[in-house]
């Protein structure tokens, strides 16, 4: 009997198939796509995004299917996979660019496939200071004094994270 939990090899069938599905999340072209997304979240599926918002299965689809990302795909990088049982498979792994974070997802099988029942971003300590740079260069203080200057190209990675953290928005 295997004996859990067990890293996953490099290269193992397993781990491929599990980056590939995420790699799949990754992609406009299914991320724009209600009913392929509707295949890899699983009916139980939650997340808690870099921003520290919680979202559930619906709000997930909301926000994905009404995103635009310019049409360019994310990538997964460095991979680590961990077999907790027969199925379910820890991922974490990393992306990198302006909103650099590391990233973990819990893969289930069930009725012969396996879906993401969650999925949390952390931003790394790399992003962090980039937005707090960015954050503080928006607003600057004076004693009990605040002046806010006009927004430029630079703000929107946080403006768009600031609309889509919240499915009110």
């Amino acid at each position: 009997l295997p004996k859990y939990p067990a890293e996953l090899v490099a290269g193992s069938t397993l781990l491929e198939t599990i980056v590939e599905f995420e790699q799949q999340l990754l992609s406009p072209t299914i991320r724009n796509n209600p009913d392929q997304l509707s295949l890899l979240l699983h009916k139980n599926f939650g997340e808690i995004g870099a921003s520290g918002r919680t979202y559930n299965r619906e709000q997930i689809l909301r926000l994905l299917v009404a995103e635009d990302s310019g049409g360019s795909a994310g990538q997964v990088h460095d991979p680590v996979g961990t077999q907790l049982s027969t199925n379910l498979v820890l991922l974490r792994w990393s992306t990198f660019g302006h909103r650099a974070s590391h990233r973990t997802s819990l893969w289930f099988h069930d009725q012969g496939r396996w879906q993401m029942l969650f999925h949390q971003g952390t931003l790394s300590a790399t992003a962090t200071d980039k937005e707090r740079d960015t954050t503080n260069a928006q607003v600057e203080t004076t004693g009990d004094e605040i002046s806010v200057r006009k927004l430029r190209a630079s703000d929107a990675d946080a403006v768009f994270e600031a609309f889509t953290s919240d499915a009110e928005m």
